[in-house]
């Protein structure tokens, strides 16, 4: 059985796989939902948009990304997500190592 976990509300997470040195996620973020600014200590993440329009922000520059777009982010580069729009959004995200244990919010 496929299990989503919510991350915040209205987004949610599904592991497609993970391992010590990689995971790969697709996220779905429903209208008017947003993460707030964090950064990785350890990870490089990189976010592939599915569908929709992502509103996302990397070192206070905020950028509209299509589907299709792919967004890298270094360890202890500042960023975040929203979701302006009036659709869900969906995407991937990569992380490696894993982003699980070393997330800062600021």
């Amino acid at each position: 059985m496929v299990k989503w976990k919510e991350w915040a509300p209205g987004c949610f997470a599904l592991t497609l796989y993970t391992n010590e040195r990689i995971s790969i996620k697709v996220e779905v973020m429903h209208p008017g939902t947003s993460d707030v600014p964090h950064f990785h200590a350890f990870s490089t993440q990189w976010f592939l948009i599915i569908n929709g329009i992502a509103t996302f922000s990397h070192q206070e520059n905020a950028h509209e990304l299509n589907a299709g777009h792919l967004k890298t982010v270094k360890s202890c580069e500042v960023h975040s997500i929203a979701n302006n729009s009036k659709r869900k959004i969906r995407f991937l995200v990569i992380s490696s190592p894993p982003a699980t244990d070393n997330r800062i919010n600021i």
